[in-house]
Order: structure tokens, then sequence, then C-alpha cells
């Protein structure tokens, strides 16, 4: 039989536990390779790179970070809950390659003087973190969002130096990861390729 005092002290383990949730979902954890941005990620770009700024707008995923490379084995960034982080990258062709329980891919063609978005998302996976990356593109359905996006993000700033020492030292990882962001980029059908391309015309 449920006593007079047990239905409060319930409701208050469920508020606590909900408060608890919360507070998970919404810390955007940290990293070892990433310190703090510019609040004003999208001044012009030099004229001989172009920018691409990734973001992971939502602040599901508690501490979850998932480390980005690009074909290459360039350290891009470590993505994290409402967080976004542009990276400086020579005009022409790139790959861009999520690390984690999944492997998504981008690839771009990217012209100098001009910004470009990379939206990560997902929930986090059984383990280590499990994470996609989509093209923002002039037809994306998000792409009216980015500016949101950005005014409520916290900016970051990856380290490369320290970033590239930590993936010298992950190298058959990083191969590997490589090999199957190429595998996974060649498996998308038609319907999911246009969500993981960048045009050189999908810069502003």
């Amino acid at each position: 039989m449920q006593t007079s005092d047990s239905r409060p002290r319930a409701a208050a383990a469920v508020l606590a536990f909900a408060f608890a949730v919360a507070a998970f979902a919404c810390n955007t954890g940290t990293s070892p390779y990433m310190g703090p941005g510019s609040s004003s990620p999208a001044a012009e770009p030099a004229t001989d790179t172009a920018t691409v700024i990734f973001v992971r707008p939502s602040q599901f995923g508690g501490a979850d970070r998932v480390t980005l490379l690009d074909g290459k084995g360039r350290f891009l960034g470590d993505t994290l809950p409402g967080t976004y982080f542009p990276v400086k990258m020579p005009a022409g062709e790139h790959l861009f390659i999520s690390w984690g329980e999944n492997t998504s891919a981008v690839k771009a063609t990217l012209a100098a003087g001009k910004t470009y978005y990379v939206e990560a998302y997902g929930p986090g996976g059984s383990g280590s973190p499990r994470l996609a990356l989509r093209a923002v593109t002039l037809k994306s359905p998000n792409w009216g969002q980015v500016d949101g996006w950005l005014a409520t993000a916290k900016p970051l700033t990856p380290d490369e130096a320290k970033g590239q020492a930590y993936l010298q030292g992950e190298a058959k990882g990083v191969a590997s990861a490589i090999a199957r962001g190429n595998r996974v980029l060649a498996e998308y059908d038609s319907a999911a390729l246009p969500d993981h391309t960048l045009g050189a015309e999908d810069g502003k």
C-alpha cells in the first residue's frame, strides 16, 4: 500500500532524474585539441583559401566528441555538442570524414574566397560516439538555419599541431578511417549523395 508521503518522494525522484538527463544532454564536453574560438566565424576568408565551418547545432550527446579528418589524414578538429569551428583549406577537391563508432563522409569542391558549411548531427552511440556529416548546400532545407546555429552554438578553434600529433600516434586507426570514408562515400546512392556533396557554388 502506498503511504501518504510516497507520491511526493516519487515525484521528486522523477524531477531529479529529468534534471540529470537535461544536464547530460546539454553538456558540451571538452577536447584537449580544441580551444576557444572567435564569435565572428563568417568573416571574409582569405582570397587564396576557402573556409569550411563544421557545426554541430544539437546540444544532445553529453560529452561525446568525434574527430573529423580529411582524406589525407589532416586533423580538422573535434566536434562537440552545441559547437562549431572554422578550418581554412586550399581550393580544390577534399574529403571530410567523421571518425567514431560509425563513419560518415562529405566530398567537397572548394573555391577560394568562399565559406562552406558542414553539419554534424546524430545521437551518441553505445560505446564510442556515433555521428553523421551532412553538406549544407544552397538547396539544403537547413540552409536558412545556419545563421541561427552559429548565433547559439559555442565557437571553438582547433589546435592543429596537437591534433595532428594525436593522429600520428593513431596511424593505423587513421588509415582505417580514411579507407572507410572512401568506401562509405562510394556506397551512397543517388538519393543520399547530394547530402554528402559540396560543390564550389555552395559557398558564400
